[in-house]
């Protein structure tokens, strides 16, 4: 009986030996928000308009992925804090008092997040006590003074025993996109050699290696054919919309996730054994059929009352043709 007994578990514990070496991984990727808080009319092919984005409709959409998963890792990629009136007004704040409610991971930000001078971006994503609370990694932007980088290029952690580098983009082009001036101090380059260097240095240490990019969809394509080993690419710049993975021949997988909340795209990663054996991607369109959280959407009502006051004054609309900046959204 005993030895009986052994044997059984002996079994056991090879079978969840088994178990336990199959991981699925759930990323959840939002990218280009540009400042939206509330759905728009967006026009389709046959000029028909469509309601869509709203960060409260968003916000549902990414719990319906939490409830399968509830380690699910949130990306946020490219421009955030512009576009939208309320944000202009606040110089950003507006969205991210909103954002800081979703759990975001990691986030890499866009030519846009630099509108408000570096000093105000440092405010928001960089400085010890920063607006917004989740880790922003940009490895191609540099102090002049110092040579280091804005933040920290990457990071290595672990989620469900496996270990996982990220490494992040901003775009090259802040001062053409938003002009010169406040850009004395701070360079951007094309990311090439970044991407090269950590690469290299990470992909001995990770089981899973992600970069989150503003180069765009084309740049990021490129630099993955041309460099490799790299697992994942959750692409922003140019709002494209990847309805379905580009899967590169060397087996990186890139997606991009168009713009201004409309859409979230779902990346599966199967792991066996720490090694990446398959994944599937699902990319939803958000749009007013969702249920809208009731605990954003006060959020965003908030926001929004706050600026209300100037709805028969022309200050948005000064600082809006200031920054070249045009909004649909009618206080």
């Amino acid at each position: 009986m005993l030895h009986f007994k052994k044997i059984s578990l002996i079994l056991t514990l090879l079978a969840t030996s088994v178990v336990a070496s199959k991981v699925t991984l759930n990323f959840a990727h939002m990218g280009d928000l540009h400042g939206h808080l509330i759905p728009r009319d967006h026009v389709t092919a046959g000029d028909e308009r469509v309601r869509q984005g709203g960060l409260a409709y968003l916000y549902t959409a990414i719990e319906d992925i939490r409830k399968e998963d509830s380690e699910t890792i949130l990306l946020n990629t490219g421009d955030t804090v512009q576009g939208g009136a309320e944000v202009l007004y606040t110089r950003g704040e507006a969205i991210i008092n909103i954002l800081n409610h979703f759990g975001i991971d990691y986030g890499a930000l866009g030519n846009w997040d630099h509108l408000y001078g570096e000093a105000r971006t440092a405010e928001i994503f960089f400085n010890k006590n920063k607006l917004a609370n989740w880790t922003s990694l940009i490895s191609n932007a540099y102090d002049k003074k110092t040579g280091k980088t804005l933040s920290k290029p990457y990071e290595i952690f672990t989620r469900k025993g496996i270990k996982i580098g990220i490494i992040g983009f901003t775009s090259e082009r802040p001062a053409m996109a938003v002009g010169p001036s406040g850009f004395d101090e701070v360079t951007f380059t094309n990311g090439d050699k970044e991407f090269a260097t950590h690469v290299k240095v990470l992909r001995p240490q990770v089981d899973l290696l992600v970069v989150i990019s503003e180069l765009g969809l084309a740049k990021n394509i490129k630099l993955a054919e041309d460099i490799g080993s790299v697992d994942f690419i959750f692409s922003s710049d140019m709002h494209e919309i990847t309805t379905k993975e580009v899967i590169l021949e060397n087996g990186t997988v890139v997606v991009e996730e168009g713009q201004d909340d409309t859409r979230l795209g779902h990346m599966k990663v199967f792991m066996k054994d720490t090694k990446r054996v398959g994944h599937s991607f699902k990319m939803r369109t958000i749009d007013v059929n969702i249920k809208p959280n009731a605990k954003i959407q006060a959020l965003i009502d908030k926001e929004r009352s706050s600026i209300q006051t100037l709805k028969h004054t022309n200050i948005l609309v000064s600082l809006a043709k200031k920054h070249c900046v045009e909004t649909s959204e009618k206080l």
